[in-house]
């Protein structure tokens, strides 16, 4: 086997169950996350780019999942046939999700989950999402405090309390 092979292979191993439970933060369900990270490995592999190393694989599969998430049935739809609403998982004989915060994610509106994930997974701010998301910083910001309300209320929390402090965290070179 190649050397890129061998790098492929050992990211992928090493990157899926992240990238999968990313997929599942952005989609709520598993089929479409399912199907979310393998069309994200598919776009990646053919654009036949050369990374450094296991890490840059990762962030961009990372990258590629946000990215057809947002382009939703728009860029997926020649590919993939989308999962209905009545496409669960007891259908298929899979297990049902038990942990509350992935069910009332899964609950949560598209667009709030969407919000929510890009900023408690990824790190980015509500300047960023507003671009990634097309709309305002102030309606971005809504989404993330309804989104967070809602989550809340899903998980019976009394008080949603201010916005943790994201702190940015750098790699100390040597």
């Amino acid at each position: 086997m190649s050397d890129v092979a061998d790098q492929w292979e050992s990211a992928c191993t090493r990157a899926l169950p992240r990238l999968g439970a990313y997929a599942y933060a952005l989609t709520g369900s598993r089929a479409a996350a399912e199907e979310l990270v393998q069309a994200a490995i598919v776009k990646v592999l053919a654009s036949r780019l050369r990374f450094p190393g296991e890490a840059a694989v990762e962030s961009r599969l990372t990258d590629a999942v946000l990215a057809l998430h947002l382009e939703g049935p728009r860029g997926q739809a020649r590919w993939v046939v989308p999962p209905s609403a009545h496409d669960d998982a007891a259908q298929h004989g899979q297990e049902q999700p038990t942990d509350p915060v992935a069910i009332a994610m899964a609950a949560l509106p598209p667009q709030q989950r969407t919000a929510l994930a890009m900023r408690y997974l990824d790190g980015c701010s509500a300047s960023a999402i507003s671009q990634r998301l097309h709309l305002s910083e102030g309606a971005a910001q809504r989404c993330l405090d309804d989104g967070r309300a809602r989550l809340a209320a899903l998980l019976g929390a009394d008080d949603v309390g201010p916005e943790p402090e994201l702190v940015e965290v750098r790699e100390a070179r040597r």
